[in-house]
């Protein structure tokens, strides 16, 4: 299994760990909302779901716990992830994984990379078979790196690329200016990062329910039954999650569906 697979693996696990107890629970939703702009998790989409986990389970300090989960939970990580392969290594990974902002460097397709960290001033060697081939030197990864032995590292799935002329120079810049007002190692969290990198509006619980209402009352009006609403309801909150212009063409596709099924 690919270190990444065992990755995702470990870290559902955990999460599952944490949500064991009603504090864990308490605590995810008060994150989750802070992480994603008073977003509701649910309406994440995956990426955004997996930095959210990362940064929860892995560099947020748990009230309940004392510490990020990670660590109070690693005994029980281990005990249930027991007989599968790498997932020690990885665990150790998870322990020791690093967020921020790298330039790629130094790509070698179907090897791997390097990655240099523009706001830590580290570098890590990234083991990565299959975006090496797509990835080009200049572009900034955005997100976790991890250890997987051998002085290896690979990224998070939940990395995301940037390939924009004069982005380097311009993180580069922001970083010494941030590192001329602060002492010691200049230290990013990925909260932070996802205030700068993935800005997004918030949208009200209410905000939403007045719309899944209207559209519910639409979809009645034209026929749709229960199942069906239930069924594009859902595939329009998953669009506006994930896209806007995607939503937009979504809603309005089912709202000409509506009205050709009232029309009959």
């Amino acid at each position: 299994m690919r270190s990444e697979d065992v990755y995702a693996k470990c870290l559902e696990a955990l999460h599952r760990l944490h949500l064991s107890t009603s504090e864990g629970r308490a605590e995810q939703a008060v994150a989750a909302e802070a992480f994603l702009g008073g977003n509701h998790l649910e309406l994440a989409d995956l990426d955004s779901r997996r930095r959210f986990l990362e940064w929860f389970l892995l560099e947020r300090p748990s009230e309940s716990l004392g510490e990020p989960p990670v660590r109070a939970l690693q005994g029980a990580l281990l005990d249930e992830l027991a007989g599968d392969d790498d997932a020690e290594i990885v665990v150790a990974g998870l322990l020791d994984s690093r967020v921020g902002a790298f330039e790629v460097r130094d790509v070698q397709p179907g090897r791997g990379l390097w990655l240099h960290d523009l706001l830590g001033l580290g570098a890590y060697p990234v083991q990565e078979v299959t975006a090496s081939s797509e990835i080009a030197a200049g572009d900034v990864a955005v997100g976790r790196v991890f250890a997987v032995g051998d002085g290896l590292f690979a990224m998070s799935p939940a990395t995301a690329l940037f390939r924009r002329e004069g982005l380097v120079d311009a993180l580069r810049s922001d970083a010494e200016r941030l590192r001329a007002s602060r002492r010691g190692t200049l230290r990013v969290t990925q909260i932070e990062l996802e205030s700068m990198f993935f800005p997004r509006r918030s949208v009200s619980r209410d905000e939403l329910e007045k719309c899944e209402t209207r559209a519910v009352e639409l979809l009645s009006g034209a026929g749709f039954d229960e199942q069906e609403r239930g069924e594009l309801v859902a595939l329009m909150r998953t669009a506006a999650a994930n896209d806007a212009p995607l939503a937009s063409a979504s809603i309005s596709a089912v709202l000409d569906r509506a009205a050709f099924r009232k029309r009959r």
